[in-house]
């Protein structure tokens, strides 16, 4: 089956127009399906009825339309269920293919701002909420409101005014759930923090869980994960109370029907003004006439907490790139920083102001300083990752207006910790592509002869030392050939000779590259073109 997000992506309804098929077909097998639903019971009345007027052969034909009717009725029921499960796993597959796209030219610094625990959560749980929220619906208007009216003509059939008093109760259930929409709602968007709270405390929890049990501080770790687990619990014990706790209420205000009907009907009975069959079929189909209407309350219930999954969902979509943007075709000249700076969204104080630069290629920049100066920001915003103030131009076209496929093109950057899923070293160098000969040169170039094509370097680069990782990186930045690389601390963790090699690489390479590198190792900035020293967020050239 085939996967993919519409134009509009923010409107749910481009989302519904997708599935349209699978929905039409649920259609053709819902309708005749409720439709046959509401003759079981008028059968099975028939043939009591033909039990006990004695008639052999009569009963004999009333089974067999009975078996056949069921039959048909089971086979749409298939037909239906079948059709509305390809449309929710389209759905949700659609949903999910529109969220990664999202995520992918999404800049860093909203993504930060939204939180990590948040788009976690939107991207799980949210989404299947949604997507359970559309079946039942789907699924109610054919299980519910389609077969509320079949039963309804089929009551009627047998006895309208009966029908009538019978179903002066239904109503008030419905009104009962309905008034509780807004309270549900509020549940359910307290149950949706929670849970992204106690996801991002579990993930906190699980990266310092080493260094919390070698500093002794791993209970307290644990009894702060225990409480988000806590609240998280609570909130949503109480969301789903608010949404399936309170049918028992519903249902006992619907049941009343069937009382009326039992007791006016068994009247009509004694008084020979309705057959035993009769009244049977009737205190069956309103007995599940009560229950749909409770049902038909829940799902009311279930859209309020949909609405809430929603707004997240769209306000995620909303923060996709357009994909827009001026494209740089020519070799990279010149690179000039003039006022730039950043704020930190979340934090509000500022990471650098005021920075300003002129760089012609060839180039080896060094920006050095101490913990807090603003490096890491300088470095992401040199990306194009941060929405920086000020004028950034790359051969005088400003980043901001450059496509992401262009700067993805100029711009690489390597980190200051390596960040990857387990697979091979080849595979997480090359990003699983199959240039050999780049590969084995950029696999030369950051010293990494020791290690095995095939090696496992597990998760963040778990099965390697922290240099290998810090030179896995490297060698990322380096097969992708990029004309202006932005290297964070590159040099963390491995020894003097090998620190050596690399900056007689990085030299080389420079001489037709413009390469930053920001570092706290001396010996890189004896070779550089440039040096610039950050203090307390601001620039001075070294």
């Amino acid at each position: 089956m085939y996967f993919t997000s519409p134009q509009q992506k923010q409107e749910l309804k481009s989302y519904i127009k997708q599935i349209r098929m699978p929905l039409l077909l649920s259609g053709l097998g819902g309708l005749p399906y409720n439709c046959l639903s509401a003759l079981v019971p008028i059968i099975q009345g028939w043939c009591i009825d033909q039990v006990l007027s004695g008639s052999y052969d009569d009963v004999v034909y009333a089974v067999i339309i009975l078996a056949a009717v069921t039959i048909a009725y089971q086979f749409f029921r298939f037909f239906k269920r079948y059709s509305v499960r390809v449309m929710a796993n389209r759905l949700s597959a659609n949903l999910r293919y529109s969220l990664m796209e999202a995520l992918f030219h999404t800049k860093n610094d909203e993504l930060e701002l939204k939180g990590s625990g948040d788009v976690l959560n939107t991207c799980v749980k949210d989404v299947d909420l949604l997507v359970e929220a559309i079946r039942k619906t789907v699924t109610e208007i054919w299980d519910t409101w389609v077969l509320m009216l079949a039963y309804l003509a089929a009551l009627a059939m047998l006895d309208w005014k009966l029908t009538l008093l019978g179903c002066i109760p239904l109503p008030f259930a419905i009104l009962c759930a309905n008034a509780m929409k807004k309270k549900v709602m509020a549940k359910n968007e307290l149950a949706v923090k929670a849970n992204s709270e106690a996801s991002v405390k579990l993930k906190k929890t699980l990266d310092e869980l080493t260094f919390a049990r070698m500093s002794g501080c791993e209970e307290l770790n644990l009894e702060a994960l225990r409480e988000a687990f806590q609240k998280q619990g609570d909130t949503n014990g109480l969301a789903s109370f608010m949404k399936n706790g309170l049918a028992p209420i519903y249902l006992g205000i619907a049941s009343l029907s069937v009382v009326v009907v039992v007791g006016l009907g068994s009247l009509k009975v004694v008084n020979r003004g309705m057959s035993v069959g009769a009244l049977l079929s009737m205190i069956s189909l309103m007995g599940t006439l009560a229950q749909r209407s409770t049902v038909a309350s829940k799902v009311f219930n279930v859209q309020q907490g949909a609405i809430a999954s929603w707004h997240n969902i769209s306000a995620l979509l909303e923060r996709e790139q357009d994909g827009s943007g001026e494209s740089l075709s020519a070799p990279v000249n010149t690179l000039e920083l003039a006022h730039v700076s950043y704020m930190y969204p979340q934090a509000r104080h500022t990471a650098f102001c005021d920075f300003n630069l002129k760089v012609t290629k060839p180039s080896l920049i060094g920006i050095r300083g101490a913990v807090g100066s603003g490096k890491s920001a300088l470095a992401r915003t040199l990306c194009g990752f941060y929405d920086y103030e000020g004028s950034y131009k790359i051969n005088d076209c400003e980043v901001k207006a450059l496509s992401e496929a262009s700067k993805a093109a100029l711009l690489k950057y390597m980190p200051h910790q390596l960040s990857c899923v387990n697979g091979t070293l080849c595979e997480v160098i090359t990003w699983g592509s199959q240039r050999d000969n780049d590969y084995k040169e950029s696999k030369r170039q950051a010293c990494l002869d020791e290690l095995n094509d095939d090696k496992e370097i597990g998760e963040n680069g778990s099965q390697c030392s922290s240099g290998q990782q810090q030179r896995i990186s490297l060698a990322r930045v380096l097969y992708s050939d990029a004309e202006i690389l932005i290297l964070d601390d590159p040099f963390a963790n491995v020894d003097h000779k090998t620190e050596i090699q690399l900056i007689e690489m990085i030299r080389e390479l420079a001489n037709r590259k413009i390469i930053f590198v920001f570092s706290h190792r001396p010996l890189i900035f004896d070779v550089c073109d440039q040096v610039i020293q950050l203090e307390g967020g601001e620039c001075d050239e070294a």
